[in-house]
């Protein structure tokens, strides 16, 4: 095998070759999908903060692009990918070394609606999960949103991709997407072209818990410590918050928090906030 063979198949495996840690992630399921921005930010500097106990590293942003029940099969082998950003997942605590601190500070839990602009009156008076309910709600099938809300008798259209989504809203496919609230407003702003019709519903929100973590496969044990020590160091000395803000602060003023009805599927959120509160998101304190 020649040498650039060689050294082209560890830097895909991510293994730690000349010193330095490989961290290789999938590439972005669309040239819209910008969702990673804000996690890559958070894990470089979580491999910053180790350079000096762990030495250099190499972040590759351009690992095949894969769905999420693809990336679950290829991170266990851990050649084309070694590292996946997800909300929380039985299977992926189980087949893969989990680092249970939420990146996102939970803000994923609080979801707004994007509507089909031509129904927002049907939304204008509901009060209740029931009544949600009764509307059909898109969701890519391998979600983890999906199957927990099927638990809970929403009624769900499956769609194959992220971007497919958004065309089956447009066309009226189903009623509504959820969408985290710190992302919802860029993703409307981004299609205002070629879908003119998704907009965000105005006075409903949605919390689910489902806190995002970092999934390291199983073959690369010192990334995972490394990472660890990271965001732990990163929790402490107050840079998850700050990057957290630098990202989302414009975005969490447009959710308009405090002036939405909040319809609540479970009420663990309460006690992760007081126990955490430098990690864990505090609509409370931080929404205006």
């Amino acid at each position: 095998m020649s040498f650039s063979r060689t050294l082209l198949l560890l830097l895909m495996a991510g293994q730690t070759a000349f010193g330095m840690d490989i961290i290789t992630l999938p590439t972005p399921q669309s040239s819209q999908d910008t969702r990673g921005e804000y996690k890559n930010a958070v894990l470089y500097r979580a491999l910053e903060l180790t350079t000096s106990e762990y030495g250099p590293y190499q972040v590759n942003l351009n690992g095949p692009s894969m769905n999420r029940k693809r990336a679950l099969l290829e991170i266990q082998e851990g050649q084309l990918i070694n590292v996946y950003f997800a909300p929380d997942d039985p299977s992926w605590r189980d087949l893969t070394l989990p680092i249970l601190i939420p990146i996102r500070r939970g803000i994923l839990n609080y979801r707004l609606l994007l509507i089909h602009q031509d129904n927002i009156d049907r939304f204008a008076n509901i009060t209740t999960l029931e009544e949600l309910k009764a509307l059909k709600m898109g969701a890519q099938y391998d979600w983890s949103t999906k199957s927990y809300l099927e638990n809970y008798n929403f009624t769900i259209v499956s769609g194959g991709s992220y971007e497919g989504l958004f065309v089956m809203l447009e066309n009226k496919r189903f009623d509504f997407m959820l969408r985290g609230a710190h992302e919802i407003f860029n993703e409307v702003s981004q299609r205002a072209t070629t879908m003119p019709h998704l907009t965000v519903e105005p006075h409903l929100m949605l919390y689910i818990p489902t806190p995002t973590y970092t999934y390291v496969s199983p073959r690369h044990p010192r990334i995972a410590k490394r990472i660890q020590a990271g965001l732990e160091m990163m929790t402490k000395n107050g840079d998850l918050k700050s990057i957290f803000d630098h990202h989302f602060s414009d975005e969490i003023k447009k959710a308009n928090f405090k002036h939405r009805k909040i319809l609540f599927l479970e009420e663990s959120h309460k006690q992760q906030i007081l126990n955490a509160p430098n990690i864990w998101f505090n609509p409370e304190q931080e929404a205006p």
